[in-house]
């Protein structure tokens, strides 16, 4: 018998004015949206999915909900306090025999300097560790982009260290990548 699929959490996860949820095909255009900042694109992305192509940002939503199945990957949209779509959340690379997954996120910059992303990486967290049985969330993100640093750290992930070269791309042929940690007893054994 295999391990159940993720399930997107229900109902939403909220804090304040923020809401995370399963993002659905019907997100394609405010995904697109609001994803088309070019830093999003690059930072998040790594200028992989072309933003204003909505078939692209479909394939993209798909190939999650499939992952899901396959229990590899769950994607999450954020909405603020009007249900509008300002950002995504993602759990990815499962380490199912050391509960562990990667953590990815973007925020649009119409909702910024806000508190979005932390309190959708704290919220996106706590769900892994308390109805996914993760252990371990780990985050990185290239070492030029503070704000990602700062949100991470402002949901309770701890710097770990920097990757020299640890992606292909970049200015320089390589990404230097800063890496975080989160552990569930980092959060009194959540």
């Amino acid at each position: 018998m295999s391990p159940a699929p993720i399930r997107f959490p229900d109902p939403p996860l909220r804090e304040g004015g923020i809401a995370v949820r399963g993002l659905l095909a019907s997100d394609a255009e405010a995904f697109s949206a609001s994803a088309r900042d070019p830093s999003i694109a690059h930072d998040a992305f790594h200028d992989r999915i072309d933003m204003a192509d909505l078939d692209a940002v479909r394939g993209f939503i798909t190939r999650g909900q499939e992952r899901m199945l396959e229990r590899s990957q769950v994607l999450l949209a954020v909405l603020d306090e009007d249900d509008l779509l300002v950002g995504q959340t993602m759990l990815f690379a499962f380490d199912h025999d050391n509960l562990s997954a990667e953590l990815g996120f973007w925020v649009s910059p119409r909702a910024r300097g806000r508190g979005v992303a932390a309190t959708e990486i704290k919220l996106t967290a706590l769900w892994g560790f308390n109805k996914l049985g993760l252990e371990r969330i780990s985050g990185l993100t290239a070492t030029e982009n503070v704000g990602a640093q700062r949100a991470m750290e402002r949901a309770g992930f701890t710097r770990e260290g920097v990757h020299r070269g640890l992606e292909k791309g970049g200015p320089t042929g390589r990404w230097d990548l800063v890496s975080y940690g989160f552990l569930a007893g980092d959060v009194g054994g959540a």
